[in-house]
C-alpha cells in the first residue's frame, strides 16, 4: 500500500481549513494546517508536503509572499501549489507565479480533490 499523500493547507479561515482537512482525511490523505503564510512556509520545510493548498489573502504573510519564500529559500520544484482565492483576477497572476492550479472561492470540494489528485507528486 502506498503511503498517504501529504497535503499542507494554508488558510486563515478556520472553518474553511477544518472543512478541507476533514474531507481530505476521510479520503486517506495526511493533512497539515497552517493559518498564515509564515506558518505555512515553516510547515513546508518541516513536513515536505506533496502539494500545498494556499489562500492568497492572509494575515502575517500573504499567499504571494509565501510563494516568493518558496521560490527563494526552498526546492521550489519539489512543492506543487494550488492557490485559493475569491478574487478571479488572482488566476492570471497564479499562472505567472508558476502554481499548478487555482481554486476560486466559494469552491466545490470535489473540484479541489480532483485538482489535488492530478497534481500531488
Amino acid at each position: 500500500m502506498a503511503p498517504a499523500k501529504k497535503i499542507l493547507c494554508v488558510e486563515d479561515d478556520l472553518e474553511t481549513a477544518s472543512l478541507i482537512a476533514e474531507e481530505f482525511e476521510e479520503r486517506g490523505y495526511e493533512i497539515t494546517l497552517a493559518h498564515d503564510g509564515q506558518a505555512g512556509f515553516a510547515a513546508v520545510l518541516k513536513r515536505q508536503p506533496d502539494i500545498v493548498l494556499c489562500d492568497v489573502s492572509m494575515p502575517v504573510m500573504s499567499g504571494f509572499a509565501f510563494l516568493e519564500e518558496l521560490t527563494q529559500r526552498s526546492d521550489r520544484e519539489r512543492v506543487n501549489v494550488l492557490l485559493i482565492s475569491a478574487n478571479a483576477q488572482v488566476e492570471q497572476v497564479a499562472r505567472v507565479k508558476g502554481v499548478v492550479g487555482f481554486v476560486r472561492k466559494p469552491f466545490d470540494l470535489d473540484d479541489v480533490l480532483a485538482l489535488v489528485d492530478n497534481h500531488a507528486r
